[in-house]
């Protein structure tokens, strides 16, 4: 970063670009099975088994919207509704098609450009 951008920062508050995505956060979610993360790395889903063995899954968007005021980046949980279903297969395929909802590009695929990112 040269001079001139180290000025205006500091006076005019200018924050510059914001963050790239976070993927070592830990997103909140009880009993994770299985996580998926968009190629753009700005979608993440993770599938979870409930208490009565069924189940769901918690989609979440990187969140720059604050950036400029409040130099805040985050991963917004953006579920739509509660979802339950009786198998994993059946939560990561509902999984993969709420996230291509969100993915940038427009007519995606929801079966491609997902990375599995389970351990």
């Amino acid at each position: 970063m040269n001079v001139i951008e180290q000025v205006k920062r500091f006076f005019f508050n200018e924050k510059g670009p914001p963050p790239e995505p976070d993927l070592t956060c830990e997103l909140r979610v009880h009993h994770p099975v299985k996580s998926l993360v968009s190629t753009d790395h700005t979608c993440r889903v993770v599938i979870a088994r409930t208490p009565e063995n069924t189940f769901t899954f918690r989609a979440f968007v990187w969140d720059t919207s604050d950036w400029k005021v409040a130099s805040c980046a985050f991963w917004n949980d953006v579920t739509p509704g509660n979802t339950f279903t009786d198998s994993a297969e059946n939560a990561e395929q509902i999984a993969r098609e709420t996230m291509s909802q969100f993915e940038l590009e427009e007519q995606r695929d929801p079966n491609k450009g997902l990375e599995d990112t389970s351990q």
